[in-house]
């Protein structure tokens, strides 16, 4: 006699599909269509760049909600003209993009010079557009100045 057993992993409107297995679990998520082709892999560096708040939000839910492909995870560091630096998560199924504050000090004095990057997986994803758009976000040096002054004013108050 064998001590093998049979578990499947599935979403709760397929639990009752499932008969071969010996004990079903429920996905915590829902599972992603299974694909024909592996997905894409797409990074970039991002060091010394820093982003327009609202212009990286809107980045972030057109990325995630499909605009520039089917983006199944996302991972990044990614730096805010306040000086604070955050990480940035989301995962297909999950209910909204989490955001995480570094515990590190803030820059406020010039670009940051401490890495910085994003990492997309998913599917047809339009690698030319996602750079576009990325760069349109980033702010000048101009601007990244004006920025810090502002804040460098309100630590000094």
């Amino acid at each position: 006699m064998s001590s093998v057993q049979r578990v499947a992993i599935a979403t709760p409107a397929d639990i009752e599909l499932i008969q071969w297995a010996d004990c079903v679990v429920e996905a915590p998520v829902p599972l992603p269509a299974i694909a024909p082709t592996l997905p894409d892999l797409w990074q970039v560096e991002l060091t010394g760049q820093v982003f327009d708040p609202p212009s990286l939000d809107e980045l972030l839910l057109e990325l995630t909600q499909g605009a520039y492909g089917q983006v199944q995870r996302l991972k990044g560091i990614l730096e805010l003209p306040d000086g604070q630096a955050f990480a940035v998560d989301f995962c297909v199924g999950l209910e909204e993009i989490e955001y995480t504050n570094l515990n590190i000090p803030p820059w406020l004095e010039g670009r940051p010079q401490r890495w910085s990057g994003l990492e997309l997986i998913g599917h047809s994803l339009d690698k030319a557009a996602i750079r576009k758009v990325i760069e349109d976000a980033v702010l000048s040096d101009t601007v990244l100045a004006q920025y810090q002054a502002h804040y460098r004013a309100q630590v000094e108050a």
